[in-house]
Protein backbone atom coordinates (compact mmCIF):
# COMPACT_ATOMS: atom_id res chain seq x y z
CA UNK A 1 0.00 0.00 0.00
CA UNK A 2 1.07 4.04 -0.49
CA UNK A 3 -0.75 5.94 1.83
CA UNK A 4 2.40 7.52 2.68
CA UNK A 5 1.99 8.87 -0.59
CA UNK A 6 -0.65 11.49 0.96
CA UNK A 7 1.44 12.74 3.49
CA UNK A 8 4.10 14.02 0.89
CA UNK A 9 3.49 17.33 -0.81
CA UNK A 10 3.19 17.92 -4.16
CA UNK A 11 6.92 19.63 -4.10
CA UNK A 12 8.59 16.83 -3.03
CA UNK A 13 6.68 14.31 -4.69
CA UNK A 14 7.77 16.71 -8.44
CA UNK A 15 11.23 17.13 -7.11
CA UNK A 16 11.76 13.29 -7.20
CA UNK A 17 9.86 12.92 -10.13
CA UNK A 18 11.41 15.53 -11.96
CA UNK A 19 15.03 13.97 -10.73
CA UNK A 20 14.00 10.09 -11.89
CA UNK A 21 12.49 11.94 -15.35
CA UNK A 22 16.23 13.29 -15.14
CA UNK A 23 17.73 9.86 -14.66
CA UNK A 24 16.18 8.37 -17.28
CA UNK A 25 16.99 11.06 -19.88
CA UNK A 26 20.33 10.17 -18.85
CA UNK A 27 20.58 6.37 -19.39
CA UNK A 28 18.99 6.81 -22.92
CA UNK A 29 21.80 8.68 -23.63
CA UNK A 30 24.33 7.05 -22.36
CA UNK A 31 22.90 3.85 -24.34
CA UNK A 32 23.02 6.14 -27.31
CA UNK A 33 26.40 7.34 -27.10
CA UNK A 34 27.38 3.78 -26.49
CA UNK A 35 26.36 2.11 -29.30
CA UNK A 36 27.88 4.76 -31.36
CA UNK A 37 30.72 4.11 -30.03
CA UNK A 38 31.21 0.40 -30.01
CA UNK A 39 29.62 0.08 -34.11
CA UNK A 40 31.29 3.04 -35.12
CA UNK A 41 34.40 3.72 -33.39
CA UNK A 42 33.32 7.65 -32.39
CA UNK A 43 35.64 9.24 -29.88
CA UNK A 44 33.14 12.13 -29.41
CA UNK A 45 30.65 9.72 -28.38
CA UNK A 46 32.52 8.02 -25.69
CA UNK A 47 33.45 11.26 -24.65
CA UNK A 48 29.76 12.04 -23.82
CA UNK A 49 29.22 9.25 -22.25
CA UNK A 50 31.92 9.66 -19.99
CA UNK A 51 30.63 13.20 -19.59
CA UNK A 52 27.10 11.50 -19.03
CA UNK A 53 27.99 9.04 -16.77
CA UNK A 54 29.60 11.65 -14.22
CA UNK A 55 26.10 13.04 -14.16
CA UNK A 56 24.13 9.98 -13.20
CA UNK A 57 26.28 9.83 -10.67
CA UNK A 58 25.42 13.23 -9.32
CA UNK A 59 21.96 12.57 -10.05
CA UNK A 60 21.87 9.25 -8.05
CA UNK A 61 22.90 11.03 -5.05
CA UNK A 62 20.40 13.44 -5.77
CA UNK A 63 17.60 10.73 -5.89
CA UNK A 64 19.14 9.65 -2.89
CA UNK A 65 19.17 12.82 -0.78
CA UNK A 66 15.61 13.19 -1.89
CA UNK A 67 14.07 9.66 -1.35
CA UNK A 68 15.91 9.74 2.42
CA UNK A 69 14.26 13.69 3.17
CA UNK A 70 10.71 12.07 2.17
CA UNK A 71 11.38 9.40 5.26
Amino acid sequence: RRDWLLLLTEEEMSNLGVLVAKLDGLTRSIQDDADKQMRKGNKSAGRRLRSTASEVRDTVKEIRKASLDLG
